[in-house]
Parts: structure tokens; sequence; C-alpha cells
């Protein structure tokens, strides 16, 4: 019988998360063609994407966030019609999803907030239904911490 700690040894490592062309386990260039409209100092920066769609489906926003020139957030909005195949996109892309849900929104349970995670080893990406079912968000957070800031 295999122990505990040698199928954990076993099991496929989680893979780091890319998205057009960005690494959260890379460092990201200052002046990269990935983004645009940076504002903020060098060590924490406030990004969009130049890219105006992902699998054919069109950005309404996007949001890149990087903390000492890594990669540590990305946020993208699109409309509602798109989440399912914003999802095939990341299931072709990323595999299955580590979790999905489908919460009730209202008392009668009419409504469902679905969302989708996928676990990396670096972070983890959501996708979910906001604002009514009107558009989707979509979310990467890193789970590399922040340099603790140190006052003398």
């Amino acid at each position: 019988m295999l122990s505990l700690a040698l199928v954990v040894a076993l099991a496929d490592p989680l893979p780091s998360f890319e998205f057009s062309g960005l690494r959260a386990s890379e460092p990201v260039a200052a002046d990269t063609p990935e983004l645009t409209r940076c504002v903020g100092a060098p060590s924490k920066r406030s990004c969009n994407l130049t890219r105006p769609s992902f699998a054919d489906i069109a950005i309404r926003y996007s949001n890149v966030v990087t903390h000492d020139g890594q990669l540590y957030a990305l946020f993208i909005g699109a409309d509602a019609a798109d989440y399912s195949k914003a999802v095939e996109a990341l299931k072709l892309k990323y595999g299955k999803p580590a979790s999905t849900t489908l919460i009730p929104t209202t008392p009668g349970g009419i409504q469902f907030q679905r969302s989708a995670t996928w676990r990396f080893a670096d972070g983890f990406l959501n996708i979910q239904m906001t604002d009514g079912e009107r558009q989707f968000l979509m979310g990467f957070g890193s789970n590399r911490k922040a340099a603790p800031k140190v006052d003398f």
C-alpha cells in the first residue's frame, strides 16, 4: 500500500499561470507590449491589456496589477452571453476546473451565480457571473505574498 506522502509526491505538480503572454512566475517588463495605460510606481502598477478579446470574446474591461515587477492580479470583464464560451476556452487551455458552483442569488433560487475555479502553483483563476447575470468577471490572484512593509 502506498503511503499518503508517496501518493502526493506522485501527483502532477500544479502548472504556473499564463494568460496573454503574462506569467505569474516571471517578471513583467515595464514596456511589455501586452499592457497599456499603466499607472502607479514600478513597485505596484495597474495596467490594461492591449488585446481587445480572448477566444473570440470581446473584453469590456481589463485590469492587470503587478507588484515588484511580477503579475499579482488580472481581471477581465465580458458579456454574460459569452460565459459558457469562456469557460470552455479556459478548460481547453487549463484543463478541468478544480471546483464549480451554482449559487442561488434570490430567495426563490431562480437566478444562479455560476463560477469555476482553476488552481495553479502560483495562484488561482476564478470566472463567475456577476451584476444580475449581465456580465462575467474573470480574475487571477497570486498566492505570492507581497514583501512586508518595514518602517524605520
